[in-house]
């Protein structure tokens, strides 16, 4: 028995939440410095130690016209804690005057206790505020941020801002050991006093919550099932917005839709610029590659572009996967890197040029044009073809080609352009539960449309765009007493979000 879709279309909520996240934004750091002291502060590795505390102002405002350059419509100010810098009034202001339609901070919340610091950053063209209150009492939030009477401060500025007429405020919690236990007590209190939105932030092994409070604040999802169900029914019962963050899929079954966008790991990837480049240029090794990649939401992108790299530095790849448009030149250099064993994949495209005879030794189609499938079928090199409503509509295909089930970088496309599960029996990159062969195209196969031509370098941005289409995939908490999990693809991202969990059916061992 194959997995099916759910029934009905996906949730309002969440085509709003995607438009969000497509929503072009541009984050600028104001402050190496906060106010709190934070146990689990994930910055705290990045914070001034005696360096300056503010980032020198011009490097800021050129920062803040890059943005809106790059096309940014939304301007994230941020720290450290943005507030505290003495120019954040102003910095907001120049958001405004430079074209940005929406200016947002990611705050501890206590400057705005300050009625007057609140009418002038509302003033000057603030909208919105995510404020981090990580308990409901003074003794679980001050004992997490290390500053006593910051609850009262920050729950005084969420008041103030709340007032605001038009003015979006939501709440961020990071997720820990002390404070999961009590997290439906946490949403009620401010579902109490207006707020309708939250970001429920899971810890990651960086900062203070790796080097110093591990022990007491690392939780295992598995143990606190029971609390985090409990806080996710309430936004049944109250409409909320609730969005996680970096909270692991596999702990989400049954509650798919809270499973994070895949392309906020391009937020994650910017936020380690530095480490990805070093990585790509130089084959540098990430210096958090050690013990906590287990437990860090980076660790499956971390470890494809890992070797990816490590193949286009040294070989190692069985196929190397090409467009019509790549130069000459750096296939021959791929050729060369991967020897000649390796593989040509061409990707063909509706509209392309007839594939040329050695041209490529295998092709991938890209389309909906069923003769032309069939053509290339009948051209004598290996076909696999990425399945379509289009392509599906009209029988079986040819037996020459090998079927990829369809992925898709939105949840949007997934409804709107993905053949049902059922429709994808014996496809290559399928679970064996579903009717697959339970392998992945993508394990042996060097992308060389993510080489840089003119750097020779491996591109972190598209190597993102790569690993959420085609190698994001998940399993099931179940899956792990399949007979076949090992080299088991899993589902992609997308298809989870849309079908849920429940379409894999793990095979009973014996």
């Amino acid at each position: 028995m194959t997995g099916e879709y759910r029934a009905g279309a996906v949730d309002p909520k969440a085509a709003v939440k995607e438009a969000a996240v497509k929503q072009l934004r541009h984050w600028v750091r104001l402050t190496r410095a906060c106010n709190n002291r934070c146990l689990f502060c994930l910055d705290s590795d990045s914070l001034a130690g005696s360096g300056p505390l503010a980032v020198p102002d011009a490097e800021i405002e050129a920062e803040i016209r890059r943005g809106r350059a790059l096309g940014a419509d939304r301007l994230i100010l941020s720290g450290g804690e943005a507030s505290i810098h003495p120019r954040f009034v102003d910095f907001v202001r120049l958001g405004r005057e430079v074209g940005y339609t929406w200016i947002q901070t990611i705050s501890n919340g206590r400057m705005y206790a300050y009625g007057k610091f609140v009418r002038a950053a509302v003033q000057a063209g603030l909208n919105e505020a995510t404020l981090s209150i990580h308990g409901h009492d003074a003794e679980l939030h001050d004992g997490l941020t290390g500053i006593p009477g910051s609850f009262d401060q920050a729950l005084a500025g969420l008041t103030n801002l709340l007032r605001v007429p038009g003015f979006v405020v939501s709440v961020d919690v990071v997720l820990n050991r002390r404070n999961v236990p009590h997290l439906a007590e946490i949403l009620s209190f401010f579902i109490a006093r207006g707020v309708h939105e939250f970001d429920l932030l899971h810890l990651v092994p960086f900062g203070r919550a790796w080097s110093e409070h591990r022990r007491e604040l690392a939780y295992d999802p598995r143990e606190m099932r029971e609390h985090l169900q409990r806080a996710f029914a309430l936004r049944r019962q109250h409409d909320l917005v609730i969005w996680t963050n970096r909270l692991p899929a596999p702990h989400l079954e049954d509650e798919e839709d809270l499973i994070q966008d895949p392309h906020k790991l391009h937020d994650e990837v910017r936020g380690r610029t530095g480490m990805f480049e070093a990585l790509v240029t130089e084959g540098t090794p990430f210096c958090c590659h050690d013990e906590r990649c287990g437990q860090c939401p980076l660790d499956g992108l971390c470890s494809a572009l890992r070797r990816l790299v490590g193949w286009w530095r040294e070989g190692g790849a069985a196929r190397v996967l090409v467009d019509a448009g790549t130069p000459v030149h750096l296939l021959a250099e791929a050729r060369a890197r991967f020897g000649p064993d390796v593989r040509v994949l061409l990707d063909v495209h509706d509209g392309d040029p007839w594939p040329a005879p050695g041209a490529a030794d295998e092709l991938l189609y890209t389309g909906d044009d069923r003769a032309l499938l069939e053509r290339l079928a009948a051209d004598g090199r290996p076909v696999f073809a990425r399945l379509s409503r289009g392509l599906l509509a009209g029988g079986p295909l040819p037996g020459r080609v090998t079927r990829l089930f369809p992925t898709f970088e939105y949840l949007s496309e997934v409804e709107a352009a993905s053949p049902p599960l059922a429709d994808g029996v014996g496809a290559f990159d399928l679970p064996r539960c579903l009717g697959g062969e339970g392998r992945s195209l993508w394990a042996d196969t060097f992308p060389l449309g993510l080489v840089e031509a003119g750097r020779r370098v491996i591109d972190p941005v598209r190597f993102t765009d790569h690993y959420v289409r085609n190698l994001y995939r998940v399993h099931s908490l179940r899956c792990d007493d399949c007979a076949v999990r090992e080299g088991c693809p899993g589902l992609p991202i997308n298809h989870v979000r849309y079908a849920g969990f429940r379409v894999l059916l793990p095979i009973t061992k014996g």
